[in-house]
């Protein structure tokens, strides 16, 4: 019996094939490459994608947790980053920061001088078509203080290119590119970040590939430092 040979090549079959399957469920090759238009900024498919942005990862259903020191001595900050949400039509990943005790059934989440360590925060963030990573929502102690819509720019949180001496401003905190091969103990090459707000200011610290390592307060004042220090997992 002579086998008759397929009239398509086999790339084009595949795509012949994968259009079928796809006209038959009721979508199309453009419901998966559409952009979106919020404002300035575009968004294509992949807005979710992690790893996007190499000093802002957001590694996908992984908690990642850093210990308090000076007046957060003692309670522990957890992050996570969870996907298949979305805000305005757009795909995010969704940011969530919680503080805790570091001691096992102690819920007073007071510092020594009273106040309250931070409230619980969550982000949704989306990578746009130049790399950026943008805020799409913003919720703090489950009060929303923005959300992004078609007629307004989400605002950049991290960019996607850095050079020393940028500066950006979101929600009222101003970030400074102090240093892009900054070391702090045993981690090289980082990028350091002055952030301020108001006469306040801090001092974060991005690995490559890492994401966030730590957070200063308090240096190079009178007051004692503080901040956040990555812990193992």
């Amino acid at each position: 019996m002579k086998t008759l040979k397929h009239p398509l090549k086999p790339m084009r079959a595949i795509a012949f094939y994968t259009s079928i399957l796809m006209a038959g469920a009721g979508l199309s090759q453009q419901a998966f490459s559409q952009n979106h238009q919020l404002g300035d900024a575009t968004f294509a498919a992949a807005s979710d994608k992690s790893g996007a942005n190499k000093y802002w990862p957001m590694p996908l259903e992984i908690i990642t947790r850093y210990a308090g020191y000076g007046e957060y001595e003692g309670f522990i900050r957890s992050e996570s980053y969870h996907g298949l949400e979305s805000v305005a039509a757009v795909k995010t990943v969704k940011w969530s920061i919680r503080y805790s005790s570091a001691l096992a059934g102690v819920q007073d989440l007071t510092t020594p001088t009273g106040s309250l360590v931070a409230s619980p925060e969550d982000w949704w963030l989306a990578v746009d078509a130049k790399g950026d990573i943008r805020v799409l929502k913003f919720v703090r102690a489950g009060v929303t203080i923005f959300e992004a819509s078609p007629k307004n720019t989400p605002p950049v949180l991290m960019p996607g290119k850095l050079a020393a001496g940028d500066t950006w401003t979101v929600f009222g905190k101003t970030f400074t590119v102090l240093d892009l091969g900054a070391t702090l103990g045993k981690d090289g090459n980082l990028l350091k970040l002055k952030v301020a707000e108001g006469n306040e200011f801090a001092f974060d610290y991005y690995a490559a590939g890492r994401g966030l390592v730590a957070t200063q307060e308090g240096v190079d004042t009178t007051s004692t430092p503080s901040g956040w220090a990555l812990m193992k997992r």
